[in-house]
């Protein structure tokens, strides 16, 4: 079944085929804006992705060259403390075998000082003595008077001795176990030897001062 519908005027075909080509020309420039639009897109995101990619290459430059850097710079300070360290070990360690070599020079000196003197000591009392026989009385307590004299001096050197002994007892720095013990062993055998040349002294004396008829002289 047609129906037939007739328009007694045509003016209106104009019109509509204008505004077909007009929608169309509309909708055909929609879809190439959006063909365009998305192309640009997918370039931007392209584009996006290699400047990212770009970054990150760089950042992870950066890190490794700043990485580089800070690890050069701590091997760098470390090897200067190190030589700073072993450079302070060193003039320690000369300065303590400095002071070792100065100690035992000085203590060798007195030991032979006091060793030549109680052998000088020694010859004298013996001359002395050999004299008294011939009843040398004057000579006798000239030699009584020197020998009060060398008493007191080797007194001296005891109480000296003695407190420098104690002041070795006490803790010093940069001084090891070991050389303290070896340093208080040395000043003992000192003391000791003159001790004994002290003792050696005393008992001539009081020979002396028997043989001479003399009251002995208290002796501390």
């Amino acid at each position: 079944m047609f129906i037939a519908i007739y328009f007694k005027e045509k003016e209106w075909l104009g019109n509509v085929l204008q505004a077909i080509g007009t929608i169309s020309g509309i909708y055909l420039t929609i879809i190439i804006f959006l063909q365009s639009n998305e192309e640009s897109d997918k370039q931007f995101r392209k584009q996006f992705r290699k400047q990212l990619e770009h970054l990150q290459i760089l950042n992870s430059k950066q890190i490794d060259a700043l990485q580089s850097s800070t690890e050069k710079q701590i091997k760098t300070f470390q090897d200067l403390n190190s030589k700073q360290i072993l450079a302070l070990q060193e003039l320690n360690a000369k300065q303590i075998d400095a002071l070792h070599y100065e100690t035992e020079r000085q203590i060798k000196t007195i030991q032979e000082s006091t060793n030549e003197q109680i052998y000088s000591f020694e010859q004298q009392i013996n001359y002395v003595t050999n004299k008294l026989k011939d009843n040398s009385i004057l000579l006798a307590e000239i030699l009584s008077r020197e020998l009060e004299k060398s008493l007191e001096y080797y007194s001296s050197i005891l109480s000296r001795e003695e407190a420098k002994y104690n002041d070795l007892a006490d803790w010093k720095l940069l001084r090891t176990k070991e050389e303290r013990e070896r340093q208080l062993n040395q000043q003992w055998n000192r003391l000791e030897q003159i001790k004994n040349g002290y003792n050696y002294l005393i008992v001539k004396y009081k020979n002396l001062k028997q043989f001479l008829g003399i009251e002995q002289k208290k002796l501390k």
